[in-house]
């Protein structure tokens, strides 16, 4: 598996069928790292949660020149309430609705799309909103044992859950990188931290 910066800074890689839960805000200076992991990696998933894929897609193609080419070959799921879609690509909308059909409709897009491959979860954040946490864990759970030949990295933007949640997910993956910005006086200081990984760890904390 390639990584891409600045998971790479941290780490050797991440290992086949690993589950990998990575600390993302999509406000920080990397806004576009789970899309950009995913089309360095084929074959490959992308799966958003939420409403935002309308926006990234376009900012991905402007920022780099011939990436479409690599859009065209990964499959995008979108679970959201708003459809989208574009020219060329190969994007499942699922609704945002009940829990059991969501997770169905994830898994049998993957098994028709490859049974080994790289799946990127982002946005698992809104979750909590519409369903319980026990139910949420459970479907992970359920997609790490019934896909176990495929890699998961799920990006988590850690301010948005609690402590609880947090070491849940933590509990359940077998890499943890963090980052962590610090305010210092008028700039912001980005930090990356490896909790823990299967393979050899470059640095276990970095500056971004």
């Amino acid at each position: 598996m390639k990584l891409i910066e600045p998971l790479n800074l941290l780490l050797d890689g991440i290992s086949d069928r690993e589950f990998a839960l990575i600390e993302y805000d999509s406000i920080s200076q990397y806004p576009l790292l789970p899309l950009k992991l995913v089309v360095e990696n084929y074959p490959s998933i992308f799966v958003e949660f939420g409403d935002k894929l309308s926006v990234k897609i376009p900012a991905l193609i402007e920022k780099n020149s011939g990436i479409y080419e690599k859009l065209r070959k990964i499959r995008i799921i979108n679970v959201s309430n708003y459809k989208f879609e574009s020219e060329c690509l190969d994007i499942c909308n699922i609704p945002l609705a009940e829990f059991g059909n969501i997770m169905s409709g994830i898994y049998s897009n993957i098994k028709e799309f490859c049974e080994e491959c790289l799946i990127v979860l982002e946005g698992i954040e809104i979750l909590p909103l519409y369903f319980s946490l026990k139910n949420i864990l459970k479907g992970l759970v359920g997609l790490k044992i019934t896909l176990h030949n495929s890699t998961i990295v799920c990006f988590v933007n850690y301010d948005v859950l609690d402590l609880k949640n947090l070491a849940l997910l933590e509990s359940i993956s077998t890499t943890v990188v963090r980052f962590k910005g610090i305010l210092k006086e008028n700039s912001i200081e980005r930090y990356g931290y490896v909790l823990k990984s299967l393979n050899d760890i470059k640095r276990d904390h970095v500056k971004l």
